[in-house]
């Protein structure tokens, strides 16, 4: 009996509780039928935005074009060949002192700088007996005495030489590709004469025809390889003018009586091969040349003044406006001035040629020079 009593009691309570839970009518009674507040919000007008505030249209601001039918499935499996970048050339202690070769040209490249060379190479015409007949830091040039057969030497060991023979070498160091690089050439000429006295100059010698005497260099540079081999670098005898010689490049494009210049670091014979050789390698239209007045005819035009694919390809390169070429035979003229040779572009008679061109000629020239 008590029990059932304290059911109907805690049924009651909670009856109660969830009354006081529903939505009041006007006279302040609970319904569970009528939701008042509900219907208001469901009879309310909808708000009217001006339409200046309206929410805009969204459109396909960027649409995807179709992709065509025709195109062909080979396409997507195609292979493209990337540019690798060149890698960084490392010398090691073994490869310090190497002898290279590209055709008939022959040098030694040395892990070291050409004013640490410089006094090596002293060294060197020391332990042959040569002695100096004139050097030329700047310029990095070592010539030797004229050597009578007679006498011997280095210049003759391994050969037989001819009636009243003289030999000279010609030891010349340039700057590589880095400051700590080095390039080492060899020439040797050879002379008839009855007497020394009868001998040319130094100033009068083609140091470049040396061709017939290239087994006699090849001997020499092998020696002077083993030579160099042995040497310490670290301790070497710098003289402030050996250093020198690594202080200036070998080429560079500057202003002589204010025009563009190519300027060489060597003297007239060595200068003008290298540039008749960067012509031949850039394709240069060249169609005549005149070494005993230092030039190269250059044909960028016809009489009609037609452009050639050189030049049309040339003012694209270098974005270059076209000028009046003239005749279209150009003058590119080669002068030296003691260890130094220069190369400068020149129009035809009257024809004034625009320091841009003059620029991107030369540019050229320098990038093709070996």
């Amino acid at each position: 009996m008590r029990t059932s009593i304290r059911l109907l009691t805690i049924q009651f309570i909670v009856l109660t509780a969830a009354c006081s839970l529903l939505p009041e009518d006007k006279k302040g009674f609970q319904s569970s039928t009528q939701s008042t507040d509900y219907m208001k919000i469901q009879n309310t007008k909808a708000l009217e935005v001006p339409e200046p505030l309206s929410t805009p249209r969204f459109v396909e601001l960027y649409p995807v074009p179709e992709v065509a039918k025709n195109i062909e499935s080979s396409v997507v499996g195609k292979k493209f060949k990337l540019a690798q970048p060149k890698s960084l050339e490392i010398i090691w202690d073994d490869q310090k002192v190497q002898l290279r070769k590209k055709g008939a040209r022959q040098w030694i490249r040395l892990n070291a700088k050409p004013g640490q060379v410089w006094s090596v190479l002293h060294q060197y015409l020391k332990a042959k007996a040569l002695s100096v007949d004139k050097e030329d830091s700047r310029a990095g040039m070592i010539e030797s005495v004229w050597i009578n057969a007679a006498n011997g030497g280095a210049l003759f060991d391994g050969v037989t030489p001819g009636k009243n023979s003289y030999r000279k070498l010609r030891v010349r160091i340039e700057r590589g590709s880095d400051a700590d690089i080095s390039n080492i050439y060899l020439a040797v000429v050879e002379h008839s004469s009855e007497s020394r006295a009868q001998l040319p100059s130094s100033n009068n010698i083609d140091w470049t025809n040396s061709g017939t005497l290239l087994p006699q260099v090849t001997r020499l540079l092998s020696d002077l390889n083993q030579f160099l081999v042995a040497q310490d670098y670290s301790k070497a005898n710098i003289s402030l003018a050996g250093q020198s010689i690594s202080s200036d490049p070998m080429a560079e494009i500057t202003w002589v009586d204010g025009k563009p210049a190519l300027k060489l670091r060597q003297d007239f014979n060595y200068g003008w091969k290298q540039v008749g050789q960067s012509l031949k390698t850039g394709k240069f239209p060249v169609e005549d040349l005149n070494r005993s007045e230092g030039v190269f005819f250059i044909r960028l035009a016809d009489e009609d003044g037609k452009e050639n694919s050189f030049y049309k390809r040339l003012r694209k390169d270098a974005k270059l406006e076209q000028e009046v070429l003239g005749s279209g035979l150009l003058h590119l003229n080669v002068s030296s001035a003691g260890r130094i040779t220069s190369v400068s572009l020149n129009g035809g008679e009257g024809v004034a040629l625009s320091p841009e061109l003059q620029q991107a000629f030369l540019a050229g020239v320098k990038e093709s020079l070996e």
